[in-house]
């Protein structure tokens, strides 16, 4: 599940599920073909960071034919070096001498935390350079360290990761990460998808715009949908609260909170399906594109043929792009398909997603 980014500035600081213990002391890890220290460090050594991504080879977007390696190591630059990490960032430094080796930044999200009664901590970034055995074993002592700052309070450790990265992989396994989902992010031109649908589709498009006395039969849609996903996927998480979770999602999707704009299309004069996305300021301000996308998108099971024509309403009613990202679950095998064969996306990215528990006596896997 992507987070939005207005998420920070609308949920209040939650101390319960977001404090964690003050930072610790250096420690020395050997390894037998380098010696090098894991660091948590109080700010970001920015000029370190540079040099250590000069040398990743796993950067978002890498496979975006118009973007390309360029533009996925600017966008992840940009997240690290300008992005001003949230107070509630912590940093931690692999280093051999004065050589960059690692890199992992872990933030607790908040609402999440919230909405599921503990505390979720994203590793934003886990970024080791090296030849593949020493890429494994920097990540599994950065992961050790990770996990022994927060183990106090029952907390789950979520990473996203490239499905290439085999070693940053292994070394999650080896820390009893368990792997809870997989998404592929397809991405296309929105001048060419607009000219494209309009050659395949010759009846009206049947969305519209989202109004307030909607969101009665919205929610009653949301109530019978089962998204899929990482949430679902893990036992420590009762269903019952990722259930209402994904409501809240949906309501303040349609308050104009976690999205831009919300789509709804009818059968039979009944609501059948909606789709909501918000345009990617990040993205914009590391490179200067306009790309909308990362929303829900739900479904009637009565009308399932609607998810095709709410995903044509969103690319042509967004005049204001450059263009379209739509992410899913690989679980989401009638979608997957649906996005290369009728919308002719190509696929940006593949990423892994893990969950990690730490707190939990006699259970450290999720």
């Amino acid at each position: 599940m992507s987070e939005p980014a207005t998420r920070e500035s609308v949920i209040p600081h939650l101390q319960q599920f977001c404090s964690a213990p003050p930072p610790a002391t250096r420690s020395t890890m050997s390894r037998s073909a380098q010696a090098f220290t894991i660091q948590q460090v109080p700010s970001f050594p920015f000029e370190t960071i540079d040099r250590l991504l000069a040398r990743y080879p796993f950067p978002p977007y890498r496979h975006w034919s118009a973007g390309g390696r360029d533009v996925a190591r600017q966008i992840l630059r940009w997240d690290l070096l300008h992005k001003a990490p949230a107070e509630s960032s912590q940093c931690w430094l692999a280093m051999a001498a004065s050589e960059p080796l690692g890199l992992a930044v872990g933030e607790p999200s908040r609402w999440e935390s919230e909405q599921l009664g503990t505390r979720m901590v994203e590793l934003r970034h886990l970024i080791v350079v090296g030849n593949r055995a020493q890429r494994q074993e920097v990540a599994e002592a950065l992961l050790v360290a990770i996990k022994r700052f927060w183990m106090e309070t029952p907390t789950c450790l979520i990473h996203r990761l490239d499905s290439a990265d085999s070693a940053t992989i292994a070394a999650l396994e080896a820390e009893s990460f368990r792997l809870v989902d997989t998404g592929v992010s397809f991405i296309r031109d929105a001048t060419a998808v607009r000219s494209h649908l309009n050659r395949i589709f010759h009846h009206p498009c049947p969305g519209r715009p989202y109004q307030p006395e909607d969101h009665p039969e919205m929610e009653a849609i949301v109530r019978r949908s089962r998204f899929g996903g990482r949430l679902y996927h893990d036992s420590h998480l009762p269903e019952e609260k990722v259930d209402a979770l994904y409501r809240e999602w949906a309501r303040l999707c349609c308050e104009g909170i976690f999205a831009d704009q919300v789509m709804v299309a009818a059968r039979a004069g009944r609501i059948g399906g909606f789709i909501s996305y918000q345009f990617q300021r990040d993205l914009y301000e590391a490179t200067g594109m306009r790309v909308v996308g990362r929303g829900l998108l739900a479904v009637a099971p009565e009308h399932r043929g609607l998810a095709a024509e709410l995903i044509r309403s969103a690319m042509l009613i967004e005049r204001q792009t450059e263009f379209f990202q739509c992410d899913i679950h690989l679980e989401n095998l009638e979608l997957l398909g649906m996005y290369g064969r009728v919308f002719r996306m190509e696929v940006a990215h593949v990423r892994h997603v893990f969950h990690g528990w730490v707190g939990i006596q006699g259970d450290e896997s999720a």
